[in-house]
């Protein structure tokens, strides 16, 4: 196999690799973030959050080998740092004016 052909099969993996990635995650028909929250854990996975907007959830994932989402800081932390059996707190919602 030439090089250029190499190149050119390795970009069609790679390709397909961030489409079979983008279409692995898992849509979020129900609501799994709490009023008030900004990023919210998921109960099946401990690398896996919700983003929470205004415009619904996107499902997100703490990238680093060794990271994991942080049920108390809510924020990705070192896995050592991270105990995944933790509820999350709910947050606090201040009261409309």
């Amino acid at each position: 196999m030439s090089l250029k052909n190499f190149f050119f099969v390795f970009a069609i993996v790679m390709v397909a690799a961030i489409f079979a990635a983008r279409a692995a995650d898992p849509p979020t028909p129900e609501k799994h973030c709490p009023p008030g929250a900004a990023q919210w854990p998921d109960t099946a996975d401990c690398r896996t959050f919700y983003v929470c907007g205004e415009k619904g959830e996107t499902v997100d994932k703490c990238l680093w080998l060794l990271r994991r989402f942080n049920r108390e800081t809510l924020k990705c932390d070192w896995a050592w740092n991270v105990d995944c059996s933790v509820k999350p707190k709910e947050p606090v919602v201040p009261p409309k004016p």
